[in-house]
């Protein structure tokens, strides 16, 4: 392997910063548009998953609030068939 051949490789891989006129490049990066766009697009992506955890939260409280009158139901019929207890009739079909 050669040395210099290895070098010189490493050299001609690091950017240019003069043109061939040794005039400096424009520099490169982002613009203010691009940033922009960024934020525009992060805010909508934050909009919509606020959205999307509100519902989540609320069908996650109904459903709590059903399975609580579901046990419920269920722990006043096993205390009435404990105790002989007449049952009442049925008032919603799961």
């Amino acid at each position: 392997m050669n040395i210099a051949y290895a070098s010189k490789s490493i050299t001609t891989m690091q950017p240019k910063t003069t043109s061939p006129q040794n005039q400096p490049l424009p520099q490169r990066g982002f613009t203010i548009v691009d940033l922009l766009v960024v934020i525009v697009v992060i805010a909508i992506l934050a909009a919509v998953s606020i959205l999307t955890y509100n519902g989540i939260q609320k069908r996650a409280g109904t459903a709590a609030y059903v399975a609580a009158a579901d046990t419920a139901e269920k722990q006043i019929r096993l205390v009435s068939v404990d105790d002989k207890i007449p049952q009442a009739t049925h008032v919603h079909d799961s």
